[in-house]
């Protein structure tokens, strides 16, 4: 595959395979981008929270072309203003959520579990290994937002893929 959507687990956490949660090994995907040619380099600020949508729009801007505004991606050698307030979602089987950054301008991930109607939340800044479920600490603006924002995927999660 030329753009996974998520890894394999090889033994972390005991586990072997797919589909078998949404911790860091398997839903943070590295992003290698090479720009070869006469435009010159891609600059990417690593910091920035990405998500796939992201890919097609920043080849797009690279080559100087227009993004078709219907597009959700933002292309990544944009300025980091122009992602603030910007939630990247993933969802596996029951489990559903986001990364985004907080009141506190911290990177938090959020997610629920819909098999144990869990909550968990982790400082992606400072626990990067997700340690510290501190799903009982975050700002209630952040939880409520985060929820809101999450409503779609819950019902998928709950009620699983159309047939």
């Amino acid at each position: 595959r030329l753009v996974p959507d998520h890894a394999e687990f090889v033994g972390e956490h005991g586990l072997f395979g797919h589909a078998k949660g949404v911790v860091g090994e398997v839903i943070d995907i590295p992003l290698i981008v090479m720009a070869a040619g006469k435009r010159g380099p891609l600059r990417v600020d690593g910091r920035r929270l990405a998500s796939q949508v992201d890919i097609a729009p920043t080849v797009l801007s690279y080559l100087g072309l227009p993004i078709p505004p219907t597009w959700r991606g933002v292309p990544l050698q944009s300025r980091p203003e122009d992602a603030a307030g910007r939630l990247v979602y993933f969802q596996q089987n029951a489990e559903f959520g986001l990364v985004a950054r907080g009141q506190d301008g911290r990177t938090w991930k959020y997610w629920i579990d819909t098999a144990s109607d869990k909550e968990f939340a982790y400082d992606l800044d400072a626990d990067a290994g997700e340690a510290k479920n501190r799903a009982g600490e975050l700002d209630p603006a952040d939880t409520s937002r985060w929820r809101r924002s999450l409503l779609p995927l819950e019902v998928l999660a709950r009620e699983g893929p159309a047939r």
